[in-house]
């Protein structure tokens, strides 16, 4: 099981896989998530937050069971 995630990077594709392989192990409903880390420039996390807007959040599969509780 995950304990603990520092940072996940990658395709869109990997990043999400990674993402429901720690939703499945942590059985959590919501995700915080940084896209902006120092050094970025502005243009560059624009784009990576649509990115992951566009093609990683709609895969994330948030668990069921603790959106229930």
């Amino acid at each position: 099981m995950l304990k603990r995630i520092n940072y996940i990077v990658g395709s869109p594709a990997t990043v999400a896989a990674q993402l429901n392989e720690y939703v499945a192990a942590t059985q959590v409903d919501r995700l915080g998530i940084k896209i902006h880390l120092p050094g970025l420039a502005n243009e560059h996390v624009r784009q990576t937050m649509k990115l992951f807007a566009q093609e990683v959040a709609p895969k994330v599969q948030l668990s069921k069971q603790a959106q229930a509780a």
